[in-house]
């Protein structure tokens, strides 16, 4: 039996992610209209003396007032290269073998100068259906690459490789 008397000091927050975890663990079905599916994919490589990484993270949800399709995406590049950044793209492919551009991901400045690690998200813009989307990076080799105004070569990064995924599930408020 769990004593549901408020605790006092540091054990509140031990307390709450007890609570939380019986009632996960047991099924507890909150009355709750939401639902969310989301994959997250990760790279880390060398183009050419640079390292760089990758992610993508792929967010659906429904059945409330932030249903919608959004997308996150992060890269760094180190040594960054002088060079502007014009575009950054999810591709088919590997980047020894690129294919078809899915996605134009949303840049926070198209003056940024630099490629660097940053983490945008937003809704999802692109002119493929969210669940072409969706189902491609599940199934094809996908990578992010930057391109340049400049001289500077275009850095790819992946292929993308699968952190976490998960259909349609519940997603209660807290």
């Amino acid at each position: 039996m769990v004593n549901l008397e408020r605790p006092q000091g540091r054990d509140t927050g031990r307390v709450a992610l007890l609570l939380a975890t019986i009632a996960l663990a047991s099924g507890c079905t909150i009355l709750c209209d939401r639902e969310v599916r989301l994959v997250n994919l990760w790279a880390k490589g060398l183009a050419g003396s640079a390292t760089t990484e990758a992610g993508l993270t792929l967010i659906e949800r429904r059945g409330n007032a932030e249903a919608g399709q959004y997308v996150g995406w992060s890269l760094n590049v180190d040594p960054r290269p002088d060079d502007t950044v014009k575009a950054v793209r999810l591709r088919v492919g590997t980047p020894a073998g690129p294919g078809e551009v899915l996605y134009d991901l949303p840049l926070p400045d198209k003056r940024n100068p630099v490629v660097m690690l940053l983490y945008m998200e937003g809704p999802y813009a692109g002119e493929i259906p969210f669940d072409d989307l969706w189902n491609r990076v599940r199934r094809q080799p996908t990578f992010v690459e930057a391109v340049f105004a400049g001289e500077s070569a275009p850095i790819g990064v992946g292929p993308l490789q699968f952190t976490m995924a998960s259909d349609w599930h519940k997603s209660c408020p807290d």
